[in-house]
């Protein structure tokens, strides 16, 4: 059971509480800051965001390659220099991308189908891009 608290009232919520429940109080204000938030895209995934820190090489290096063609997750690991994409994708989504995984029908080696992931930019990301490695 969730409990909603309007935290713009000076009330005592001493008593409100019974020690030893497991009921979780929430804050309504932190709540509407959080949908206010939502709908004007900031916590939407693929809302452009300005950048607080400089890219570093792998994500240079991963964006260069997504900037060519899109690149296998296996491939993606080998040109930026590290042993987890989805992490490196995960990071350059967070810098507003969008950077969509499609899974493509391949063989394992053993003859048996499987599904690798391959990395994409859209073409809503592609001036964060340029912004994003200096390109004009």
């Amino acid at each position: 059971m969730i409990n909603f608290i309007d935290a713009t009232q000076n009330s005592d919520f001493s008593g409100d509480i019974e020690q030893g429940t497991q009921e979780q109080y929430l804050l309504s204000d932190s709540m509407d800051a959080a949908l206010d938030r939502w709908v004007d895209g900031t916590f939407a995934p693929g809302a452009a965001k300005k950048p607080t820190k400089p890219l570093n090489n792998r994500e240079k290096r991963a964006l260069n390659a997504l900037s060519n063609n899109p690149i296998m997750r296996e491939n993606l690991d080998m040109v930026a220099g590290c042993s987890n994409a989805p992490e490196l994708v995960a990071c350059l989504r967070r810098r507003g991308l969008e950077v969509p995984c499609f899974r493509v029908e391949r063989y394992d080696k053993d003859g048996r189908v499987c599904y690798p992931g391959r990395y994409e930019l859209t073409p809503e990301d592609r001036p964060l891009v340029r912004e994003l490695l200096g390109c004009k």
